[in-house]
């Protein structure tokens, strides 16, 4: 067996940080509203899994997923995890405090992408991939590929 993985997680992230909107739009708060509840009242630095909140039509799951930056009235840190072949994604937003420095800001996002990585599944070999996914399959026939 192989001791490295097949894919890096270093190469399948990325993270943003997205200021906050002034304005948003009557469209948007319709549209986040579960979401952006659910982020006032956690503590800042609370990643959560937007995976839920998801339209699962395709093309506005597309949508939803790239206007989040136009969504809330506070600054977001967003995480994004692709394994490739859309065997496991994974998009993670939490509250950005503004109140706080540049270096704690950097810190506790740090923090939480160190954390959300170590979440993530580490295939070493192609098999171990494909047999995961088979299990899951068994185990929870009605999940989405992209929550596994």
């Amino acid at each position: 067996m192989h001791q490295n993985p097949i894919r890096f997680i270093n190469r399948a992230i990325t993270i943003k940080i997205h200021k906050c909107n002034i304005w948003v739009t009557p469209i948007d708060k319709t549209k986040y509203y579960r979401l952006e509840q659910l982020l006032s009242n956690l503590p800042p630095w609370k990643p959560v899994d937007i995976e839920e909140y998801l339209p699962n039509d395709s093309v506005q799951r597309m949508r939803y997923i790239q206007d989040l930056p136009h969504a809330f009235s506070f600054k977001i840190g967003e995480y994004r995890f692709s394994s490739g072949n859309n065997a496991f994604n994974a998009i993670s937003i939490w509250k950005v405090d503004e109140h706080v420095n540049e270096d704690l800001i950097i810190q506790e996002n740090t923090r939480i992408v160190m954390e959300l990585q170590a979440n993530a599944p580490h295939y070493y070999t192609r098999a171990m991939r494909i047999n995961y996914l088979r299990t899951c399959d068994l185990l929870l026939p009605k999940a989405k590929p992209s929550a596994l």
